[in-house]
């Protein structure tokens, strides 16, 4: 992350292919990407606006807004069932503590149906995850999503690897949530 984000010009490129591609299609990014990777302890932060055209899919007669990648970690990390060697995980996962906070703004004519389901997934030395969403308090139209994910182990043993695919499994099914939006004339009281 510091190797492509030391550089101004390049950070909105990299914040497009790399954070924000895999979540969305149609994304374009802000020029202005604040970067901070000089924090004690090894911490960044990095800040960014974009937008989509192509945030929300319509479902019958609603949008729905996906609120994580298009493709799960275990998927990614723990793809077969069983392995016979360890895995080493590279450092742009792991260890390595990731946090997202992400702004929904609702549209006009739009209103949220309800707010995912809020919770952690404690993986003990594998890491740890956590996800909420919930209204702005001072906007109403806006929906505050935070993320959290804590991968801590950089080698998962072959012994480990049933318990570690397990924990991915469950961090997927806290983190694939969705916003769901009705027309504002079609909600419910």
């Amino acid at each position: 992350m510091r190797t492509y984000l030391t550089e101004p010009g390049a950070r909105a490129p990299w914040v497009e292919e790399t954070l924000a591609g895999t979540w969305f299609t149609g994304i374009d990014v802000d020029k202005k990407v604040d970067f901070q990777g000089d924090l004690p302890q090894g911490d960044a932060v990095m800040r960014w606006r974009a937008k989509s055209r192509a945030l929300a899919r319509r479902d019958g007669k609603e949008l729905v807004i996906n609120l994580s990648s298009s493709q799960p970690m275990a998927a990614q990390l723990a793809p077969q069932l069983h392995r016979e060697l360890p895995v080493w995980l590279p450092p742009r996962i792991a260890p390595r503590q990731e946090s997202r906070t992400v702004r929904v703004t609702i549209p006009p004519g739009w209103t949220l149906e309800s707010l995912p389901r809020a919770g952690d997934e404690d993986g003990g030395s594998f890491g740890r995850a956590h996800f909420d969403a919930e209204k702005d308090s001072h906007d109403p139209n806006v929906v505050v999503v935070h993320r959290s994910i804590a991968v801590d182990l950089d080698r998962i043993e072959v012994k480990d690897y049933g318990a570690w695919r397990s924990w991915l499994q469950r961090v997927d099914a806290l983190m694939h949530k969705s916003l769901r939006l009705s027309a504002a004339s079609e909600s419910r009281p």
